[in-house]
């Protein structure tokens, strides 16, 4: 594992300040932290590009199949 430059080290810790905000008002979006310096130079591999629906998580991105008439609940599949 290779040591971090000193600009590494300033942003990374910079976006850790940004999602550590006491108020979660003032915190940092997952937007905001993929958008970052460190993810966006050190985080994700070269040449590279993440979309947000990347970032989510699979449940996320269920969608309706059809309404379920013995329960009265839809059914979900991924």
């Amino acid at each position: 594992m290779e040591e971090q430059g000193e600009d590494e080290k300033k942003a990374f810790l910079h976006m850790i300040q940004m999602m550590l905000q006491y108020l979660p008002s003032d915190r940092a979006t997952i937007q905001d932290v993929v958008e970052s310096e460190w993810m966006q130079k050190w985080a994700f591999p070269a040449n590279s590009y993440v979309e947000m629906d990347e970032l989510q998580h699979p449940a996320r991105k269920l969608r309706r199949k059809r309404p379920r008439t013995d329960y009265g609940n839809p059914v979900y599949e991924a």
